[in-house]
């Protein structure tokens, strides 16, 4: 019986448009999973090596391997199991896997359409339309696919579900922190903390459910939904906060930028000044020098006066160069290239002038770091802490002890992550640096 009902969801889906929407949707993660397993060939990479190559290539191969899987509806099927697994075991309905998936549920998008199309196979054919107009618009798969409108109860309860996951939790409670000038002190029970509180700062509530979930999950089911629902709107307001700063904070950058493109052109303009100025002066020494053929009679002492100014246009020039290379220099580094390596999850343009690009490695995912290896003659291993969980910092100290070189956790923004390495490497580095 169970073979048949699955005989018979996999007939009600449009099986073809279902696979070119998850093509579709794979980001270059999911595509580097699933090349260590469908092992596409690509020219100049071996099959271990494969999944270091170039993101656009790495797609387009490992897709043409995927259509030539004659069974790949199957075969998908059993790649996305574990996730299906997880939702089937809540059995809801269409409205409310639409939310969930919306709302904390952590699954990518090219999973929410997997997951839409084997567990709800007619409802994904009813909406197929729909999915692609809101892949069109850069909006998620699922965005408005409810067809009714969820009950109060429900739905505080789908939005209840951002605080119960722990990943959502943890990124919240990230982000807050870095807003709040004090974090809440709870002594006690968060119901008591919340009669006693006279007036509570944007981002409190979000916090406090972030990181007493397991306390606020005991509560009536009325009280949690109620609470959780002020929280998640806290929630918005931090962040629309925070993209407000943001904007303001690219838009001074916009105007330093502007600034520095202003006074380029003025330095070029001058340099090009120099340019013609010294042109007039060579062509003036050179008809100096013609001059002296000429004044035979006036040999000894005109050769002398020519001869003194022509050193005098040389030193002249000499300096204007040294001057013009001071003035379209770069602002220089405050670390030259040396012999070490920045692990950090910041993105290496906001090094930029502090630290040599080549020097950075940017970890996006902990799992890069399998098999990866380090520059040739590096002697020094900095990890950047910040934006690492507990157990990402675990791997990344066990991933610098395989090497057995000196390392060092840093902390802060770019600018004191900079003053530390400045710190290390200039004399403390025998001394603070454990191997």
């Amino acid at each position: 019986m169970a073979a048949k009902a699955t005989e018979s969801k996999d007939a009600l889906l449009d099986q073809e448009t279902w696979i070119e929407m998850l093509y579709q949707l794979l980001n270059d993660i999911e595509i580097r999973k699933i090349a260590t397993v469908v092992q596409p060939k690509i020219q100049g990479f071996t099959t271990k090596n494969t999944v270091k190559a170039h993101p656009k290539l790495l797609r387009k191969k490992t897709i043409e391997q995927l259509r030539q899987n004659k069974n790949i509806m199957n075969w998908m099927k059993k790649w996305y199991e574990p996730t299906v697994s997880k939702v089937k075991e809540s059995n809801i309905e269409f409205e409310q896997f639409c939310h969930k998936i919306k709302f904390g549920e952590g699954v990518t998008p090219a999973e929410s359409v997997a997951l839409t199309g084997i567990l709800y196979p007619e409802m994904f054919n009813a909406h197929k339309d729909s999915i692609q107009k809101n892949l069109s618009a850069s909006k998620h798969p699922l965005e408005n696919l409810s067809i009714k409108k969820l009950t109060l109860k429900k739905e505080l309860q789908v939005k209840a579900l951002a605080w119960e996951d722990s990943m959502s939790a943890e990124s919240y409670s990230m982000l807050i922190e870095k807003l709040l000038q004090s974090l809440p002190v709870i002594e006690g029970s968060v119901k008591e903390w919340i009669q006693k509180k006279q007036a509570v700062e944007m981002g409190e509530l979000a916090y406090v459910a972030s990181t007493r979930m397991d306390e606020i999950s005991k509560w009536p089911e009325g009280e949690k939904a109620a609470f959780l629902q002020m929280a998640f709107h806290d929630s918005q307001k931090v962040l629309w906060k925070m993209i407000d700063d943001l904007l303001k904070e690219k838009n001074e950058q916009d105007k330093e930028d502007k600034a520095k493109g202003r006074r380029l052109k003025k330095l070029e303009k001058q340099s090009a000044e120099r340019e013609e100025l010294e042109a007039v002066r060579k062509a003036q020494a050179v008809e100096q020098e013609k001059k002296l053929l000429d004044n035979n009679q006036h040999y000894e002492r005109t050769i002398a006066e020519l001869q003194a100014e022509i050193n005098a246009l040389k030193q002249w020039q000499a300096l204007e160069e040294e001057a013009a290379a001071a003035l379209v220099q770069e602002v220089p580094l405050l670390l030259t290239e040396s012999d070490f390596i920045l692990l950090t999850r910041f993105n290496p343009e906001e090094f930029a002038g502090m630290i040599p690009i080549n020097q950075i490695f940017s970890v996006e995912n902990i799992e890069r770091l399998h098999g990866a290896q380090l520059m040739p003659g590096t002697q020094y291993l900095f990890i950047h802490s910040d934006r690492f969980s507990t157990k990402e910092q675990f791997e990344l100290d066990e991933f610098a002890a395989m090497f057995q070189i000196p390392y060092k956790s840093v902390s802060g923004d770019f600018s004191a992550v900079t003053r530390q390495l400045i710190y290390y490497l200039e004399g403390a580095i025998l001394h603070e640096i454990n191997p």
